[in-house]
């Protein structure tokens, strides 16, 4: 099982453009399956930058939050239907895009409307914070093993040692578990 993502914007050079996506993904795609025919390859579509959002000039101003998040996950189911040795799109910035609609984390790191919500951004509102690595350990969980990511709420430490607490912990499950379902993987319960 390999699990990988490209540039966050697609392509640094062109924002957007997931031609460079395509490629490099049946390139490793071949390459993996060269090595291991068995191989299983999944993307991880990564979430909205507000760097790229929110200031003058950045490629997706003027748009919604969730716009850049919905352009990355087409671009990797685009790239995802180009390689037969991919095995699905880990909807990560999606689920980001589902944990602002429902008003769990902030909409915008810039100011502070938000200050009372997660914030899935670190400091540079570029790369993530615990809080998105946590949903996006739990994505990747749900979608390699088949196992729901709201089995772990009993037996789940690391939210804890990353300053989540348990009720946060417990609603980035649910919306892991949510977003991997209403894309149809499969969840089973288990332990």
């Amino acid at each position: 099982v390999v699990v990988g993502h490209g540039f966050s914007t697609l392509d640094q050079a062109r924002p957007g453009d997931p031609a460079v996506l395509v490629s490099t993904t049946k390139q490793l795609s071949d390459l993996l399956s060269a090595r291991n025919p068995q191989v299983k390859l999944y993307l991880l579509a990564t979430w909205s930058r507000a760097d790229m959002t929110y200031p003058e000039g950045a490629p997706w101003h003027g748009k919604s939050i969730y716009q850049m998040g919905k352009d990355v996950q087409a671009g990797y189911e685009l790239a995802a239907k180009g390689a037969p040795r991919v095995a699905g799109v880990i909807p990560l910035g999606l689920a980001w895009n589902a944990a602002i609609e429902m008003g769990l984390a902030d909409d915008n790191p810039y100011d502070d409307a938000g200050a009372s919500k997660m914030n899935l951004w670190a400091y540079d509102s570029y790369h993530a914070s615990s809080f998105c690595y946590y949903l996006e350990a739990l994505m990747v969980f749900g979608q390699v093993t088949g196992r729901d990511p709201m089995s772990l709420a009993t037996i789940d430490h690391v939210a804890e040692d990353l300053g989540i607490s348990p009720t946060q912990a417990r609603a980035l499950q649910k919306l892991a578990h949510d977003t991997l379902a209403a894309r149809g993987t499969v969840l089973a319960a288990g332990k």
